[in-house]
């Protein structure tokens, strides 16, 4: 009876060793696949929030370069077809606040403040421009163009440093 016990002892035991590293590889692919994922997710995030921080300064950037040309152009006494000018800035105003809004939305709480201050200039700078252009006929001269050169000056800041931010954050 002995020797009939020997080989299912030994059938048993290797059964449980089969399956013992079977189970043990299984849960060793299953970690490192949820890692795998988590590292994934993470990366997009990671691209979805440097998305919408790129978005958010290249809409800034339109919106700077479009306002300085206005400016120059009326400055130097050029007609211009007002109505398509009003309605480009305005397109260009509502592009900077939607991306700011998605880059609050997807970036770290640090960069709420600069979010926030590059769109608060980028409002005052419209709300301004509007102001001069309801006021004056663009004469350079005027306190009110003095303003807006000020306010432009305010926004480069303002984007100054929420791009120094930025690099921080990446970097870090």
């Amino acid at each position: 009876m002995a020797f009939e016990l020997a080989p299912a002892l030994f059938g048993l035991a290797g059964t449980l060793t089969g399956g013992g590293v079977t189970l043990a590889a299984n849960w060793l692919t299953a970690r490192n696949q949820r890692k795998i994922a988590d590292s994934t997710r993470i990366q997009a995030v990671a691209d979805r929030q440097y998305a919408a921080l790129l978005d958010l300064l290249q809409h800034a950037d339109r919106f700077i370069q479009e306002t300085e040309e206005l400016l120059r152009v009326t400055a130097r006494g050029e007609t211009v077809d007002t109505e398509a000018a009003k309605v480009r800035y305005a397109q260009l105003l509502v592009a900077l606040v939607e991306s700011s809004s998605a880059a609050q939305l997807a970036a770290p709480a640090d960069l709420d403040t600069s979010i926030g201050a590059l769109r608060y200039a980028s409002q005052r700078l419209a709300w301004s421009a509007k102001r001069n252009d309801e006021q004056t006929h663009h004469d350079a001269s005027s306190p009110a163009a003095n303003d807006l050169d000020h306010l432009i000056d305010e926004i480069i800041v303002a984007r100054g440093n929420y791009l120094d931010q930025v690099r921080r954050i990446v970097a870090g």
